[in-house]
């Protein structure tokens, strides 16, 4: 979606997820962004990192293998290599033996 050092636009838009801004870059292309990902300045923004908006469609019983959380979400991938962000609330750690 956007790279680090990229300028973006925040447009004020309601979510019930808190933490989270709709940025547009500089092609026209909005997606719902960490605020913790960016240095905002009003309505404007910078990158702070890469960032992919993609979510991972998920059903109860998949394994994932969780990595970042940001905002409630977490970056996951799938048996099948697939990653994108997921709800930290539909993921259940499983139990380590040992």
């Amino acid at each position: 979606m956007f790279c680090q050092g990229e300028e973006l636009k925040v447009e004020e838009r309601e979510t019930v997820w808190e933490g989270w801004i709709w940025c547009v870059n500089t092609a026209g292309e909005g997606a719902w962004v960490p605020e913790c990902f960016v240095a905002r300045r009003g309505d404007t923004c910078t990158a702070l990192r890469d960032y992919d908006s993609i979510e991972l469609s998920v059903r109860r019983g998949d394994v994932l293998e969780a990595g970042e959380e940001a905002a409630g979400w977490l970056w996951c991938s799938d048996c099948e290599g697939r990653q994108g962000w997921v709800p930290a609330s539909c993921v259940v750690k499983e139990a380590t033996s040992g």
